[in-house]
């Protein structure tokens, strides 16, 4: 995970680079991403911090709050789907947003870890310095 996130921000970073080049519409997009940043690495720092290991349901449904908040705030419905007892998993949680603008989007990701409650911490930590100079950043 922590690798994967080193290689998304290295991407973006490569974007942001290009900054440049890009339309009008891109540039705010870049910006946008730039003067988020900051708030970003720390809700991936607290995702991935919380102890979510598939068969801790407790850790999941934490995990799950944590981006119902989120998700909430930029005006999605959400609601948590349960599980079946029987299967010891946590549930699914579902965020939509009506609109009559633009095109369909489909987003799924995971709120389990492979960490199982009694698992020692395993916080996060980028094994690549980020360095910045003005609006670019890169690794």
């Amino acid at each position: 995970m922590k690798k994967q996130f080193c290689f998304i921000f290295f991407l973006v970073s490569v974007f942001i680079a290009r900054a440049q080049s890009l339309s009008k519409t891109g540039q705010q997009i870049v910006s946008s991403i730039d003067t988020d940043l900051p708030e970003t690495l720390q809700l991936l720092k607290e995702s991935v911090n919380i102890n979510s290991g598939t068969f801790n349901i407790e850790g999941v449904k934490k995990t799950g709050e944590l981006y119902r908040k989120e998700l909430e705030a930029m005006g999605f419905t959400v609601e948590w789907i349960p599980m079946p007892d029987s299967l010891k998993r946590a549930g699914h949680l579902v965020a939509s947003r009506k609109g009559k603008k633009g095109k369909k989007i489909f987003l799924i990701g995971h709120l389990d870890t492979v960490f199982e409650p009694g698992m020692p911490a395993n916080p996060l930590q980028c094994l690549m310095k980020i360095r910045r100079q003005g609006r670019a950043s890169w690794i």
